[in-house]
């Protein structure tokens, strides 16, 4: 069992998805943690549960889907 603030934070992250067109949120500290960081964008700072402050959440950064490669056999 896994437990502390990083953990809460977490999944109160994970949490915070729901509704919105994003299935993953990431905190400042983790973008921090990131060689390439481009591949998120900003969404906004948001109060969670159990933090005094709020915290600047990320999300992945949207792309377009490649380009289909040929055709298919049928």
């Amino acid at each position: 069992t896994v437990i502390g603030d990083t953990v809460n934070t977490a999944a109160r992250l994970e949490g915070m998805t729901k509704g919105t067109e994003h299935s993953l949120f990431v905190s400042d500290s983790t973008r921090a943690l990131l060689a390439d960081d481009s591949i998120l964008e900003f969404v906004d700072s948001m109060a969670v549960r159990g933090r005094a402050d709020e915290i600047r959440v990320w999300a992945p950064a949207a792309t377009e889907a490649p380009a289909a490669q040929g055709t298919f056999a049928k």
